[in-house]
């Protein structure tokens, strides 16, 4: 992501339509980063509910790589109007719903804790600078329409990151499954 940061940081072209197309790859580039890192991650787990929470943000990725790639092709070929409009037409994803997973699957997941846990750690940190980005291209892009769309796109990428640890909580929270609720021993 540093590179990232590097090349959105980089001075502003004399042609605005130059920074949208800059940014649309970055982001391009950023959810094909996504795509790459749930493909990989869903081989590494074997269990139903972490394959599906994988699924879920397969596609959540490959939706926003769909309009970002839209954009970028409409911003290329036919100008800011068009792309301000395929930016408009986002109507963002419906609310991903809470894990549902049974004692069985809590038992069968922390035999593998450490790959499973290190696995959320990073799609959180990953969806983390999703957000960052896309808000940090907000603030860039003048078009209202196209920014209004990173701003919720940035907003899907927190939703995701709340996803995947409330997963991961769900997994090691063992009070919660007994019904407890954790007690603070320190003052």
């Amino acid at each position: 992501m540093t590179l990232i940061k590097k090349a959105v940081n980089e001075g502003k072209s004399a042609d605005p339509k130059d920074d949208l197309l800059r940014y649309m790859s970055l982001a391009v580039d950023t959810e094909k980063r996504g795509i790459e890192f749930y493909t990989e991650a869903k081989k590494k787990v074997n269990d139903y509910n972490m394959t599906r929470l994988m699924d879920v943000l397969l596609e959540q990725e490959c939706i926003h790589l769909k309009f970002f790639t839209d954009i970028y092709n409409a911003e290329k070929k036919k100008g800011l109007e068009e792309a301000a409009d395929k930016a408009a037409a986002y109507k963002g994803q419906p609310a991903l719903k809470s894990p549902l997973f049974s004692t069985q699957h809590l038992h069968e997941a922390v035999k593998k804790k450490t790959t499973i846990y290190h696995l959320f750690n990073q799609a959180a940190e990953f969806e983390q600078k999703g957000h960052d980005l896309y808000m940090d291209l907000a603030k860039r892009i003048k078009n209202r329409k196209i920014s209004d769309f990173l701003k919720m796109v940035a907003a899907e990428e927190l939703r995701h990151r709340d996803f995947i640890l409330m997963h991961q909580e769900a997994i090691y929270d063992t009070g919660h499954w007994l019904g407890l609720e954790h007690v603070r021993l320190e003052m």
